[in-house]
């Protein structure tokens, strides 16, 4: 096992949600999301675990971060609201752009469409790791 993985918990899911339409949007508010089984039902999700957000959290989350003033991180929940995203999508598509790496780039456009999903539908986005 190489030695950066003997620390990673990959037990652990990291997600990021965009509610499908305002009742969803409320389940997200009030916590509620723990006790649904099936989350595709409400949300656009995005699962991935510790090391992917490690790989991110340097080459996109933190200039969202600076540029949004908040603080997207491992050890809090976050919420992106409406009026925040399109500067997201900005960050995301500039990062983008400057990457040539094939990894960020998916990831990145990934997370770029969870960015559009929360505009068109005028939601919130939900970063709960």
């Amino acid at each position: 096992m190489d030695t950066i993985n003997e620390y990673l918990d990959l037990s652990h899911e990291y997600r990021i949600l965009v509610p499908k339409d305002k009742v969803s949007e409320e389940i997200l508010y009030r916590g509620e999301i723990y006790d649904i089984q099936d989350l595709s039902n409400y949300f656009h999700v995005m699962e991935f675990h510790e090391d992917v957000y490690g790989y991110l959290e340097d080459r996109l989350f933190d200039f969202i971060n600076i540029k949004l003033d908040i603080l997207i991180n491992m050890y809090d929940e976050e919420i992106l609201e409406p009026d925040q995203i399109d500067e997201a999508i900005t960050v995301t598509n500039e990062k983008i752009s400057e990457s040539s790496e094939e990894r960020f780039t998916d990831l990145a456009t990934e997370f770029l469409n969870l960015l559009i999903e929360a505009k068109n539908n005028n939601t919130i986005v939900g970063f709960y790791f």
